[in-house]
Order: structure tokens, then sequence, then C-alpha cells
């Protein structure tokens, strides 16, 4: 049995990774998949065929959870999966010796605390440490360095990429996204990707006759006031998301921290350049004059200028905004298959 406990059941990138994984093993194996936070939102599409606990805030749910698991673990070969969950972290200690623990990190948390910190307290006892992608890895092994933690343990980690599915691709939308150009913002409104900025983008690239299109979970403030911009609120089916997505021509990251955003892989996927701050490995992907364009600076100001000026060059250039467009499809297609992604967990689980 393999028990899933992730922090939110709500549409994100984040939650697409972990029903992904959750996917490549549950016609394998039984699972259980445990919440540990709940806003009221209903359980999206990519978790709802599995069973399930919330516990929300409930410290007697969190304690019964924990004594059922724990001896759970003494009858049966259990394996606990957790990201981002102090829940996970306090079971690691209770549960049966034998027992598989692994835990995900899709990246650090700096400035703020996030797992990477109190998870720093239980080393020993995870038995394979998963991270998206080599910049992680680096990030864990100073973190190692730091704390006086033996680097021995540092053979405990895999690096698994993640994917996206790879659809067929009509390269006549790439004229009709240059006719009607649209920059976009896809992904959650929180702090740290910086949506303040993308509507700042907004309002100057309108100046040129840009659109804006924001596809995300909440809008602090008024749509009105940012003209030619087209919220998209909440959305929940994935094929919607996708389409609405595919209207973009630029996606815009605006991030001051990242791992490796999924947004970033669907929107090459589509084959949508993207124009992002320089954080967590997008510079693997996202190449200069290539597949789009990273800034040197992550500062607000040079990064809005950043941005005026290569929407600018791309919305006034034909012929160049289509090499990019095909240049990030074909990127897509041959690093971000899903597949190998579903492969690399199903041999972790299930030793294949």
């Amino acid at each position: 049995m393999i028990i899933f406990i992730i922090p939110h059941h709500r549409i994100g990138g984040a939650e697409k990774v972990h029903s992904e994984i959750i996917k490549s093993v549950a016609s394998h194996k039984r699972i259980i998949v445990i919440f540990e936070y709940t806003d009221g939102s209903p359980i999206s599409h990519g978790f709802k065929k599995y069973p399930h606990i919330i516990l929300d805030n409930s410290r007697i749910r969190k304690l019964l959870c924990l004594v059922l698991i724990t001896l759970l673990s003494r009858v049966l070969p259990l394996t606990i999966f957790g990201c981002n969950s102090p829940f996970f972290y306090r079971l690691l200690s209770k549960v049966s010796p034998r027992t598989t623990r692994i835990d995900l990190t899709h990246a650090f948390s700096y400035p703020d605390r996030g797992s990477e910190d109190y998870s720093r307290h239980y080393v020993s006892l995870i038995s394979k440490r998963i991270v998206i992608n080599h910049r992680t890895l680096e990030d864990y092994r100073n973190q190692y360095l730091k704390e006086g933690i033996n680097l021995s343990y540092m053979q405990r980690f895999q690096v698994i990429p993640n994917g996206v599915y790879i659809y067929n691709f009509d390269d006549r939308l790439i004229e009709e996204r240059f006719k009607n150009f649209t920059i976009g913002y896809v992904g959650r409104f929180a702090r740290e990707k910086r949506p303040e900025l993308f509507l700042e983008i907004t309002r100057l690239s309108y100046k040129f006759e840009c659109k804006g299109k924001m596809i995300t979970d909440r809008f602090d403030g008024e749509v009105a006031s940012y003209p030619g911009l087209n919220v998209v609120l909440d959305m929940t089916d994935p094929l919607q998301i996708r389409k609405e997505f595919s209207t973009i021509s630029v996606l815009i990251i605006a991030s001051e921290r990242e791992g490796f955003p999924l947004t970033v892989m669907e929107s090459m996927e589509l084959g949508i350049p993207v124009i992002s701050t320089n954080v967590g490995s997008i510079h693997e992907h996202v190449v200069n004059g290539f597949t789009g364009y990273i800034s040197d600076t992550n500062d607000n100001e040079p990064f809005l200028t950043f941005c005026h000026q290569k929407i600018g060059l791309l919305g006034s250039n034909q012929k160049l905004y289509t090499e990019l467009c095909l240049n990030a499809r074909r990127h897509a297609v041959e690093h971000f298959n899903i597949d190998k992604m579903h492969r690399a967990y199903r041999e972790l689980f299930l030793n294949e």
C-alpha cells in the first residue's frame, strides 16, 4: 500500500504533478491520498477517483490518522510519500522501520521557511528524496554542508523531472496568435508569482495594442483598471484550461522563486514562447532568442523594461515569433513527455 500525503487538492502546478505521480502507480497498488489542508474548495478532478482523507486543521483527525498509519505499518508493507507536509515528517519516527519513506521537493522556498527547513531534522529517516531538477539538488547539498549533515545522505536523492502530455499541434495557431497578440499569466494569484508585475506589464504593453490574459484562481483588484485584460477564474476542467491557454501568444513568468513551473512546460508544448525571470531551472529550457527570453535580473523595474522590449520585438516580427514558437514546441516534444515521468515513478514505487 502507498499513502500519499500532500498539502492541497485544489488546481495548481504542484497539485497536477502530485495527481500524475499517483496516477502512475494507482493501477498497480492500493493507495490512500491524505490532504493536510483544505480551503473548502471541491476536490479537483485529478484526485476525485482515489480514496482520500482531509485533515485540515483538526488535531484529533491528525492524531487518529497518525495512529492508523502507524498501526498499518506494523502489519503491511507500506510506502509513505510526502510533499511539503509537516504531518508527513511527524510520521517518520512513528512508523515501522521497514516502511519506505519518500519525500518530494519542488523547490526551496527561501526567503520563507519551507519543507526544506523543517525536513532537515528527519534526514536519516527518509529512505529516498526526490527533486525535480539539479538546481534543487545543489540547494540541498549546500544546506547539508551548512547544517553539518553527513553528505553520504546525498546518495538518497534522485532527480525526476516533471512532464506534460504531448498533444497534436496545429502550427496554423501561430499566425492567429501573432495577429491577436496576447501576453499571458497562468497560475495562482500568489505573492511569490508577483501577479502585480504581470498586470503592470499588461498596462505597458497595451500601448502597442497587446492584450493580456490571466488564468488564475482569484483576482485582487478591478479588471476594468487594466485595458485589454481578460481574466479567467478558477477553472477546474483541464481541457478547458488548455483551450484558454492556447490563445496566449507569450507566457510571462514574473516569479521571485520557482522550481520549474509546470506552466512553462505546458506553454512550450503548445508552441508558446516564454519570457521569464531567472529563477529555478527555467534557464535550462528557456534559451534567449530560441525558445523565449530570460532576464538577467529579477528586480521589478529592470524586468518590466525587459518584458516591454521583448514583447515589442516579438509582436512586430512575425518571422522571429514563428521561429521561437516552433523551437519551443520541438523542445517540449523532446524533453517534457510525461511518459518518462510516469516510468520513473513506477520504478521508484514498484521497483520495476
